[in-house]
């Protein structure tokens, strides 16, 4: 039996991917369909044109693409195949897992204008990714996981829970111990993030039952 998961939501990665290759594209075919005219009015912009869009295809197609659109098929609970594009693909046995976990991406430092919403909207894993390895995770890549290369015998994908709870189901407890640690901490921050959206909703409520009782006492007065 085979398994697909994908580490990001197909749609976010397609629109990601999209707001990247399309313009990128568009640039490089403009300068080159443009050419003469272009070289014929500024030919070091033309030439910067190009290059930028060269560079920025180029990285769409062999850097965000297959990170955004990799895919991990798991046969028959005991085989896990990393299929990206562009990329190698990747066979790993459940009996060569050695080490499993996950490892984060530090980003942003603290202060990156995007830094403040990161730190409302991300759960712990939004720059976590799942790795299964025959040797310990490489100490130069911690916290730098989303630049981790994936070669034999180390499969990275992003971090979701539908596929952490399909690793879980298959892999030996003595194994698994830090993806289920990370997955219980996903849970537990959703209950928190629930509570706390529910104390916001009644406190809210509170306020606005008081200024429509406020209201309505001093058009009785």
């Amino acid at each position: 039996m085979k398994k697909r998961y994908s580490g990001y939501n197909r749609a976010d990665a397609f629109i990601t991917c999209a707001l990247y290759i399309i313009p990128s594209t568009s640039m490089v075919t403009s300068v080159i369909v443009f050419a003469p005219i272009f070289f014929s009015m500024d030919p070091l912009g033309s030439i910067l044109g190009f290059g930028i869009g060269a560079w920025g295809l180029i990285w769409s197609c062999f850097v965000l693409l297959p990170r955004m659109a990799a895919q991990l098929y798991i046969i028959d609970d005991r085989i896990f195949i990393l299929k990206a594009p562009f990329k190698k693909t990747i066979k790993m046995s459940i009996d060569d897992c050695e080490y499993i976990g996950v490892e984060d991406s530090k980003r942003l430092g603290p202060n990156s204008p995007y830094s403040k919403f990161i730190a409302e909207h991300d759960r712990g894993d939004m720059y976590s990714y799942i790795y299964l390895s025959t040797d310990p995770y490489p100490d130069k890549y911690a916290h730098k996981a989303e630049i981790a290369p994936c070669k034999d015998g180390f499969i990275k994908i992003k971090y979701n829970d539908k596929l952490c709870l399909a690793l879980l189901e298959i892999l030996p407890p003595n194994k698994s111990g830090g993806l289920r640690s990370f997955y219980i901490q996903m849970q537990l921050h959703d209950k928190m993030y629930i509570e706390a959206k529910e104390k916001r909703k009644k406190e809210k409520a509170k306020r606005k039952l008081k200024k429509q009782q406020e209201k309505a006492k001093r058009k009785k007065d």
